[in-house]
């Protein structure tokens, strides 16, 4: 028999089904992982699996009775489609800019970029609850933007993001 215990090291993106239980003679158990990515940035995540066990026979692939399975998540982009906000209206007041477009069906929440060129690097200056933001030119000034910028919203709904929408 195996007596196993496993721990997982990394942030708290993975949790495992089980972290203890035996196994017999040649049977198998099979564990479920989940890999929550709803905080997650863009990037790749590296984690060890470690697994302890108490058989007098390892295999080769153990060290000290402890088996280290690297596991690797790369939360990139998502490739569905996801509905852009559409109609973007952008107001210019003393002192503030004003952006309002049409809200996306279960959008949880908007993040508003800006850029002084078209063909930049949009920065994120907001990030809204509802189809529209108010930037005080201190905001924008702290972007390094003024009045004069470039905008692009993206909808953020069930852990996917929108694709882009421009507009001057």
């Amino acid at each position: 028999d195996w007596c196993l215990d496993a721990f997982i090291t990394g942030d708290k993106w993975i949790s495992a089904s089980s972290y203890s239980g035996t196994v017999a003679p040649g049977a198998t158990v099979n564990t479920a992982m989940h890999f929550d990515t709803s905080n997650l940035t863009l990037g790749t995540r590296n984690a060890y699996l470690y697994i302890s066990n108490n058989a007098i026979n390892n295999p080769p692939s153990t060290q000290n009775n402890h088996l280290m399975i690297p596991i690797t998540l790369n939360v990139t982009e998502p490739s569905g489609a996801v509905e852009a906000p559409q109609n973007l209206i952008i107001a210019k007041d003393p002192g503030l800019v004003s952006l309002a477009w049409d809200e996306v069906d279960n959008a949880n929440s908007y993040q508003v970029y800006g850029c002084s060129t078209v063909d930049g690097t949009f920065i994120l200056v907001g990030t809204a609850t509802d189809a529209y933001i108010e930037l005080t030119d201190a905001d924008l000034a702290a972007a390094g933007l003024d009045s004069r910028a470039f905008f692009y919203v993206k909808a953020n709904t069930d852990s996917r993001t929108a694709p882009q929408v421009k507009r001057k």
